[in-house]
């Protein structure tokens, strides 16, 4: 059976040092029946997957859980339909992946209806298309979506793996001496 959702206690064990491959998914609730293709195909790449139907738990405060969901994943796909565009929190959603601090983009947007246009100021990032997507993770129209996502994170892989390399070539090293440890 696939698991189609961070469980809360994943949630809460990395909510401080979230693993790279979480996105957070963002779509309007009318569209619930739409998603699971797309949260199934996302899960097969074993890529964590919030999502605030699973994710919340009852007596959570959603509205400063959902914000924090957002900070702590790596990334925001958010599902355009002709729904979503009009929802004010599935703008927030995208808004907050938006600004994530980062020189490479953090939000990700998917068309699901022929179409959509996304808010003007969310229309930044180029959409992936999946209004005639075929529901397999394989096709290439998907494919493009994942490519993105693992093309940012190869991106900023690199990024940190520049710091780590500059950090090291300013480390002196000490050998030390079991001669001058006897002094």
């Amino acid at each position: 059976m696939l698991v189609l959702f961070a469980p809360a206690s994943e949630v809460a064990a990395s909510s401080d040092n979230p693993p790279v491959e979480t996105i957070f998914l963002s779509y309007d609730h009318r569209d619930v029946d739409r998603i699971e293709p797309i949260l199934n195909g996302l899960k097969s790449f074993q890529w964590t997957v919030y999502v605030d139907r699973f994710t919340l738990l009852s007596g959570d405060d959603w509205e400063k859980k959902i914000p924090r969901l957002i900070e702590n994943a790596y990334g925001v796909v958010v599902l355009w339909s002709h729904h979503s565009v009009q929802s004010k929190w599935v703008r927030k959603e995208a808004a907050l992946g938006l600004a994530k601090p980062s020189k490479a983009r953090r939000l990700f947007p998917v068309l699901l209806d022929r179409g959509i246009k996304p808010p003007a100021k969310l229309r930044l990032p180029h959409a992936v298309d999946l209004s005639d997507w075929n529901r397999d993770p394989n096709d290439q129209v998907f494919r493009n979506l994942v490519l993105g996502i693992e093309n940012t994170w190869t991106l900023d892989r690199g990024m940190a793996l520049r710091k780590n390399i500059k950090a090291l070539k300013t480390i002196r090293f000490v050998q030390h001496s079991p001669a001058a440890a006897e002094v």
